[in-house]
């Protein structure tokens, strides 16, 4: 009962963090996000932001195609965070477009935040916290 009221209040404050952030994007910015461990979420300069259950197999490339990316988006430096290792990485999407090369195409993984920057912003910090 109470999980479902929960589910709804993070993603309030992810969207209203997300768009406090989207519209001062200062130098050094950190976007806090509220994620449940069996979630991922792709965000940023896309057309729909993806909240949910990974879908068995979903890759990086895939999950940012899915999500439509905005004109201005940036896909030379996607972020993918994965807090279950510690891992903050950036990853060159464009590249895999143009080139065809998937070298470095991760399955996504539950807990897993993909962030898509616009062209001329700033570099950004991912902080993400559980919501449980």
């Amino acid at each position: 009962m109470h999980h479902g009221f929960w589910t709804k209040l993070m993603a309030i404050t992810v969207l209203s963090l997300f768009s406090a952030c989207r519209a001062s994007s200062p130098s050094n910015s950190v976007l806090e996000v509220f994620a449940g461990s069996d979630t991922r979420i792709v965000l940023g300069a896309v057309e729909e932001e993806r909240r949910g259950q990974p879908v068995n197999g979903e890759t990086l490339l895939e999950a940012v195609q899915a999500s439509r990316p905005l004109e201005d988006a940036d896909l030379t430096r996607v972020l993918l965070v994965r807090p279950s290792a510690g891992l903050e990485r950036v990853v060159n999407v464009q590249e895999m477009l143009t080139s065809g090369d998937r070298l470095y195409n991760p399955a996504l993984a539950a807990g897993d935040v993909v962030y898509v920057p616009r062209r001329n912003q700033p570099d950004i910090k991912i902080r993400v916290w559980p919501s449980e």
